[in-house]
């Protein structure tokens, strides 16, 4: 049977005053449960909690907002219930000091302003998923001591993974964080699926692999698909190929990976491009053109292969997909790997843009002025003027717009014309100040 939880009313200031109904809550709030407050404190102390969206928003006035904090260690999981929050449906997570505030635009939900929030999907849910390995899963790994003998494919493919012999690896107690283990690779180590090909040269398809890991040494390759005179792909701490072929050209893409620190590194190609390359999310460029992948007897595997140098770390996380996913799905998958694993103080999640502080003991919410580009903490909007003869374009230099800042540019080429310019994600939006 549900229940309101007790309703505390706080008189807090933020830009103007304003009474704010702050609803403190430790346990799961249904889409039944009324949404008379303006800002909810979850304590995810005990505990992750859902936070579910009503099924219909039609009776919500137009820019109604909610905030929403994370107070606690564990995650708040926002549940849409088949509502879009900017133009899709699937369910966000608010990591521990995280905050969302959503306000309904134009009939739908939208995030105006957050901090530590990401996608909150499982890897099966997107499409053309070939390998899904977790280490930290200690339900999928089968070991003698502490060496690893398999470590099951999850993705229901049957791409499981296994070692033989004095070349297994070992497991790494707590590798990752308290209770998760990640699989420590020696030089000559290694974990074979046999021949088993993840990559799809058809149009649209192609291929995508996200790794989490932890590199000790570098030119260390630690996936592969790759013997000698069976070249077809690797991904490894320096350099990251396809080839074409099999003994054929190549496309090459390095990484920019620090030793001894867990990082997510995603490759990704498709037919007749080159290959690209990601460090926690940020490209590091995209390589030549390969037509297609040809199809090798080379075998599948993490560590050692024949004619690589072997791989010296941690792999906490491998997941494979048969086609290149979009930034969207590259975004939701990174963020499975931070929510599952909680490394938002290692690895930042997909969506950042924080502008509210709250103070756990007081509950006071108050402007952050780091993150305050728009500088509200005078009660004022005092954006940055340029006065220059070129459209400011996206970036931190002192004639550039950065990211979510908002400048006025008067055109000095153009009879001192005044301009607004928006920076969202990287693209520019400019509105004449008739």
């Amino acid at each position: 049977m549900s229940h309101r939880p007790q309703i505390v009313v706080d008189y807090i200031k933020i830009n103007k005053s304003q009474v704010f109904i702050t609803l403190e809550q430790s346990s799961d709030y249904g889409a039944s449960e009324d949404w008379y407050f303006n800002q909810m404190l979850v304590d995810t102390s005990s505990g992750d909690i859902t936070v579910t969206f009503p099924a219909d928003i039609s009776g919500f006035p137009e820019g109604a907002s909610r905030h929403i904090f994370n107070t606690g260690d564990n995650l708040v999981i926002i549940d849409t219930n088949g509502n879009t929050i900017d133009g899709d449906t699937s369910d966000r997570v608010i990591y521990p000091d995280g905050y969302v505030e959503v306000q309904k635009l134009d009939g739908t939900v939208r995030m105006v302003r957050q901090h530590n929030v990401g996608f909150n999907v499982q890897p099966d849910d997107i499409a053309n998923l070939e390998v899904w390995l977790e280490p930290f899963d200690s339900s999928t790994i089968t070991t003698t001591g502490v060496l690893v003998d398999q470590i099951n494919d999850k993705s229901g493919n049957g791409n499981h993974f296994t070692g033989s012999g004095v070349t297994r690896p070992d497991i790494e107690t707590d590798g990752i964080s308290d209770g998760k283990d990640s699989i420590l690779f020696s030089a000559s180590e290694l974990l074979t699926a046999g021949d088993v090909e993840v990559h799809n040269n058809s149009a649209g398809r192609g291929l995508y692999i996200c790794a989490l890991i932890k590199p000790s040494a570098t030119s260390d390759y630690f996936l592969s698909k790759f013997a000698l005179g069976q070249h077809e792909w690797y991904m490894g701490t320096t350099r990251n190929r396809v080839y074409e072929d099999l003994t054929g050209s190549y496309s090459n893409r390095k990484a920019n990976l620090d030793l001894d620190n867990w990082q997510i590194l995603e490759i990704k190609w498709t037919t007749g491009e080159g290959i690209k390359a990601y460090v926690n999310g940020s490209l590091q460029g995209a390589g030549e053109a390969v037509t297609d992948i040809s199809d090798g007897t080379a075998s599948l595997i993490l560590g050692d292969s024949t004619g690589l140098a072997g791989f010296v770390g941690e792999i906490g996380a491998i997941i494979i997909y048969s086609r290149e996913l979009t930034n969207t799905e590259q975004h939701k998958v990174r963020d499975y790997l931070i929510g599952s694993l909680k490394l938002t103080d290692l690895i930042p999640s997909s969506i950042q843009d924080e502008i509210w502080d709250h103070d756990p003991t007081t509950h006071i919410v108050t402007l952050d002025d780091d993150e305050d580009i728009l500088d509200l903490t005078a009660n004022a909007f005092k954006p940055r003027v340029l006065a220059q003869t070129t459209q400011p374009t996206a970036g931190t230099g002192a004639t550039q717009c950065d990211s979510g800042e908002m400048l006025i540019w008067i055109d000095t080429d153009d009879s001192n014309r005044a301009y607004f310019v928006y920076n969202y994600g990287g693209t520019i939006s400019t509105w004449v100040m008739d």
